[in-house]
């Protein structure tokens, strides 16, 4: 079995190789050492994440939302795009005629099987949240607005 300078037991699956095939470290030693590198040159390295995220603020923000796209409901930003896209940039609420503007909108899918319905408004996103996605309080509240409408025409 072979060590690494540190005593690290090395594996070919571990070394770090320089770009003429020689053997330069193992992975932990690496890794070690740029742990410590940061925290004795802390402001430093915090100066170079800030220069580096403000010129790069649009790439890392697309990438996150894609991460976290792929993460939470399994497709990719293109695939949500297209999803708008399919619903001629409107809310997928026939009802509703909001122009969702691309990357915007919430995603909505049904909470137990995590199947994707479409995109919508924030209105809309609210309205089904806070009735729980339940058809039953949704048919509840268009009769009673129903109801409300025809006893206001009837006054009248």
């Amino acid at each position: 079995m072979k060590y690494c300078k540190r005593g690290h037991k090395v594996t070919e699956d571990i070394i770090v190789r320089d770009r003429l095939g020689r053997v330069k470290d193992c992975r932990l030693c690496v890794r070690t050492r740029a742990i410590e590198w940061y925290y004795a040159n802390r402001e430093k390295a915090l100066s170079w994440c800030k220069t580096y995220y403000s010129k790069n603020k649009k790439r890392i923000s697309k990438r996150v939302s894609n991460y976290q796209c792929r993460k939470k409901y399994g497709i990719s930003l293109k695939q949500r795009e297209s999803l708008l896209k399919q619903q001629n940039g409107k809310c997928a609420n026939k009802g509703c005629e909001t122009v969702i503007k691309k990357g915007k909108g919430h995603l909505d899918h049904n909470h137990c099987t995590n199947e994707i319905r479409g995109i919508l408004c924030v209105s809309c996103n609210l309205a089904l949240g806070i009735t729980k996605d339940n058809p039953v309080i949704l048919t509840g509240l268009i009769e009673y607005l129903n109801k409300k409408e025809l006893d206001r025409a009837a006054q009248t």
